[in-house]
């Protein structure tokens, strides 16, 4: 596993849409920035593993939440390492 050096503040969201069934759903997944590379929020409760959110306001709250947690993870790291 690749340790977390830095946490972007940028955050996006990408607009996927899945058939399931005989439906076509369309979804946005939040998006966070870590090490420089894109990281998809994962969520073993959906068919795609993916966090999905119905609106893409919902998508960047989450993405921020996210963010912030990470960002938080890895302050508190630094300080025990030193």
């Amino acid at each position: 596993m690749t340790q977390i050096q830095t946490v972007s503040d940028r955050i996006q969201t990408r607009k996927l849409s899945f058939l399931r069934g005989r439906a076509v759903y369309t979804k946005f997944i939040p998006i966070i920035l870590i090490n420089g590379k894109q990281a998809y929020i994962a969520d073993k409760s959906t068919t795609s593993g993916l966090m999905e959110c119905d609106t893409r306001e919902e998508a960047r709250e989450k993405a921020r939440e996210y963010r912030d947690r990470a960002k938080s993870n890895l302050a508190v790291r630094e300080k025990i390492e030193e």
